[in-house]
């Protein structure tokens, strides 16, 4: 096996496939994030972190909300059954009860779920993100598939680099300008 590169204006190069990937692995293990963004990347996670926690708990309420607004519906339906003559309108009345106890157990699962699936503290999140932050070579070298590669080094560099500019990066650990200013080759 062995990697094909004919990308327009790279060179066509036929590398083993074993080269290739030892070239990609030693590369990747050479990069790292610029002490520089590191503060910035923690607050960025931080955000993120904080706007999904205000989400979950958004959501949360919203459903426990709409689970108090349903069952007093349905306090409602049977309270006022009683004054129901009419087998016709008991029967519309019968179903609108049943769509909205339907409704009752599966907010009620949605609640039981959500709260079995509570984000992570904040310590945990910035403890995982200090840990990407300072070991990115470790989650850049995660994906097996070429596709996933691809997307990686497209986060990496600001544009691809052909076989011989990979090497030459990690030989020398400039870029001449191909990675992306939130990286460096260590």
């Amino acid at each position: 096996m062995a990697y094909h590169c004919n990308r327009g204006g790279h060179d066509y190069r036929r590398i083993p496939k074993a080269q290739f990937e030892a070239t990609v692995e030693e590369f990747v293990h050479r990069i790292k994030i610029a002490p520089v963004h590191t503060a910035r990347l923690l607050e960025i996670f931080a955000e993120e972190w904080n706007s999904r926690q205000e989400s979950y708990y958004r959501n949360l309420d919203f459903k426990r909300e709409q689970l108090g607004e349903t069952k007093a519906q349905i306090r409602n339906i049977v309270n006022n059954m009683h004054f129901m003559h009419s087998d016709t309108a008991l029967e519309y009345i019968e179903g609108d009860l049943d769509q909205l106890e339907t409704e009752k157990r599966q907010l009620e699962e949605d609640i039981r779920q959500a709260e079995q699936n509570i984000p992570p503290s904040a310590a945990e999140v910035m403890s995982k993100a200090r840990r990407y932050i300072e070991h990115v070579d470790a989650l850049l070298a995660g994906g097996n598939s070429v596709l996933a590669k691809e997307r990686l080094f497209s986060v990496i560099f600001d544009s691809l680099p052909d076989y011989s500019q990979l090497v030459e990066a990690t030989m020398d650990g400039h870029s001449h300008g191909r990675i992306n200013e939130l990286f460096m080759v260590n």
